[in-house]
């Protein structure tokens, strides 16, 4: 059995276009998951993760931390 790895498709402020692509993910789809999680901005998100479980992870910048739970190499 295959399992995916957590991967980092918005991070400070930037898309990680290729990230993006190769998991097959749009814009629109970060954006709604923005929405859902409660932010009104992109000025108010640290990171959005694809976790292994296909769910996008919206994390506030207020809520990151350190980022020491963000994928390896991320950072």
């Amino acid at each position: 059995m295959l399992t995916a790895s957590p991967t980092l498709l918005f991070y400070r402020g930037d898309f990680e276009r290729a990230e993006m692509r190769r998991e097959r993910v749009t814009e629109d789809e970060i954006t709604g998951a923005v929405r859902q999680s409660g932010f009104g901005s992109f000025q108010d998100v640290e990171a959005i993760i694809l976790e292994a479980d296909g769910n996008l992870a919206v994390i506030g910048a207020a809520e990151a931390g350190d980022a020491s739970a963000l994928p390896d190499g991320s950072r």
